[in-house]
């Protein structure tokens, strides 16, 4: 029976991302927003007990990619695909239609991310699964930039990522930009608690200083943190990359 309990758990993923796509589509993007964040928990949990219970398997990995894809590719897919056509003031498929090209073009720029999200997790199967780096960005730091921004325009009046949130370019520059880092080959430190040779924790200053930058944010910006904390993550990344070469 505890078997089945992981895969249990990556089921609530599921169901908490195709409720997150819903929300969106109903034009409810903060409540799409907390349905994403609820995927994130339990794609969490559903780790650790398959390790508790010993109860890793094939379908199990399996079904964690996928439920990854629709939580944290396609919801923030429809998530930014709703908030562009809001600022354009675009409404329903006639209202699109009548867009000129470059507005439809920004519009259906989110398409990106469920596709490369899609790529990653599937190279990521392929050769990274006993891994505890990363090569490219991971699915989930990425839906979280953007699932913040639903936050930040209900949330938080002014200040720098509420004035970026209104605006298409920005959206359209951030999902070319987040596109290719969840495929390219820049190391991405992980959480997890490696050990070298040494028997020390190799990623534990990178760490630890995105986790004091975090709260340092997090208390001074609130939900306008979310972003720069992960673009934090990013430029740690890019340290560490450079400082192991």
């Amino acid at each position: 029976m505890k078997k089945y309990i992981p895969n249990f758990i990556t089921s609530l993923n599921v169901a908490s991302g195709f409720l997150g796509i819903v929300s969106a589509m109903a034009g409810e993007l903060v409540w799409a927003s907390y349905f994403v964040l609820a995927a994130m928990f339990f794609d969490y949990i559903d780790g650790f007990a398959a390790r508790l219970l010993n109860a890793k398997s094939e379908v199990g990995k399996e079904l964690d990619s996928l439920g990854d894809v629709v939580s944290f590719g396609v919801a923030p897919g429809v998530i930014l695909i709703r908030i562009i056509a809001g600022l354009y003031g675009i409404s329903g498929i006639d209202g699109f239609m009548q867009a000129d090209f470059w507005q439809k073009l920004i519009v259906l720029s989110p398409l990106l991310l469920p596709v490369f999200a899609a790529l990653r997790l599937a190279r990521f199967n392929v050769y990274q699964s006993d891994s505890s780096d990363f090569t490219g960005m991971p699915v989930p730091s990425v839906a979280l930039y953007f699932i913040a921004f639903p936050l930040i325009l209900a949330y938080e009046k002014g200040g720098y990522f509420y004035t970026m949130a209104t605006s298409p370019y920005f959206y359209l520059l951030s999902v070319i930009f987040f596109s290719y880092m969840m495929v390219s080959n820049v190391g991405m430190f992980s959480f997890k608690l490696k050990r070298g040779e040494d028997d020390k924790n190799t990623d534990a200053a990178y760490q630890l200083l995105l986790l004091f930058f975090g709260l340092v944010l997090a208390f001074s910006f609130g939900f306008q943190s979310v972003p720069l904390i992960i673009l934090t993550y990013v430029l740690l990344s890019f340290v560490r990359q450079i400082l192991n070469k």
